[in-house]
């Protein structure tokens, strides 16, 4: 009887050992599996914060200031019509950037945009402030905003540029199909100024590639 008994102990344990093996055989498969299947790749834009959709001058404008602050490249880059786009420099920039601006272009803003908040970096901080929020004209085909901007960022990565840029500003806007509002002319301007000299001319020259 003890040895009918010892034999049966014994056969529990070898199926108990042939259990435990066959689950941690089960387990390692699985793990293996799951290291090298295939994930979905990240969506670049997934930092991107969500705008309101621009369908009034006022929340274009909003839009811009909060795209630059947040250093948000496709957001900033959505303001401007695809198609349609010109900026003008101030004169004192074009005078110190002969030919720069003669054929600046979407492509333009966006990669100055991306050196620009590339180089300050993450931690950094911008403040943009208009002076006036009162639109010159406006009806349904159209709206200019003019108003003085100061633009200044906090970095300890800049050291050989100017941290304040002070100008003024012309923004025509034009709404597209849907009935959104995008920029279609920008115009820059020097204003009096006995101790800044910069404009955003100037700081698009600073970090064009």
């Amino acid at each position: 009887m003890r040895s009918i008994a010892k034999l049966i102990k014994n056969k529990w344990h070898y199926r108990v050992i042939i259990l435990l093996c066959y689950n941690l055989f089960t387990i390692f498969v699985f793990v293996s599996c799951t290291l090298f299947e295939t994930r979905e790749p990240e969506d670049p834009n997934a930092d991107t914060k969500r705008l309101p959709p621009p369908t009034t001058p006022d929340i274009l404008i909003d839009n811009f200031i909060e795209s630059i602050k947040s250093k948000d490249i496709e957001n900033y880059i959505a303001c401007f019509h695809k198609t349609n786009y010109l900026f003008i420099a101030s004169n004192d920039a074009i005078t110190k950037f002969p030919s720069l601006f003669d054929k600046w272009q979407i492509d333009n803003e966006r990669s100055c945009f991306l050196a620009f908040t590339t180089s300050i970096g993450k931690l950094a901080s911008i403040n943009l402030t208009f002076s006036n929020r009162n639109f010159e004209t406006i009806s349904t085909d159209s709206a200019i905003l003019i108003t003085n901007y100061s633009l200044n960022y906090d970095s300890q990565n800049i050291i050989n540029q100017p941290d304040k840029y002070i100008g003024k500003l012309a923004l025509t806007l034009l709404p597209v199909e849907g009935g959104l509002w995008t920029i279609s002319r920008w115009q820059d301007f020097t204003v009096s100024n006995d101790t800044i000299k910069d404009t955003w001319s100037h700081l698009k020259a600073y970090f064009h590639n």
